[in-house]
């Protein structure tokens, strides 16, 4: 009967720590559940990057959360973060960087906007193997 129950216990904890470092494999597309997306995504980064990953998401939340992006802007953040994702590129250092991209509004002249997306959309090409001239990347 002891085996019994040591081994139900082995189990359960296995199952819970499988249920709790699942990945995230979509965004829902839902502007004000993005950031505890990313949150989500950030808590899978080991232990020496989170800080900056948890700095950084704070920096970008306090953007996001302010309106400091209309929703034309969120939706193009949205939809490429979503393909990043479905791209599984990795939460650091990928993420991380692609956050500190998205620029800052300096004043009233310069809005923020949204990096150049071919560009990046390219890089997502790049890591799937595919280039613009017809080769396999290394």
């Amino acid at each position: 009967m002891n085996r019994y129950f040591y081994l139900l216990c082995f189990f359960l904890a296995m199952f819970s720590i499988g249920v709790s470092g699942q990945k995230l494999t979509s965004f829902s597309g839902e502007p004000t559940k993005f950031v505890g997306e990313l949150d989500q995504l950030f808590q899978l980064v080991n232990d020496v990057n989170r800080k900056d990953c948890e700095k950084k998401l704070k920096e970008f939340a306090d953007l996001w959360n302010t309106g400091k992006f209309d929703p034309e802007q969120q939706t193009r953040i949205l939809a490429l973060s979503d393909q990043m994702l479905k791209k599984r590129v990795r939460a650091y250092p990928d993420f991380y960087h692609y956050l500190g991209f998205l620029p800052l509004p300096d004043g009233p002249d310069q809005p923020p906007g949204i990096p150049a997306n071919p560009f990046q959309l390219q890089c997502l090409d790049q890591r799937d193997g595919n280039t613009s001239g017809g080769e396999k990347s290394a």
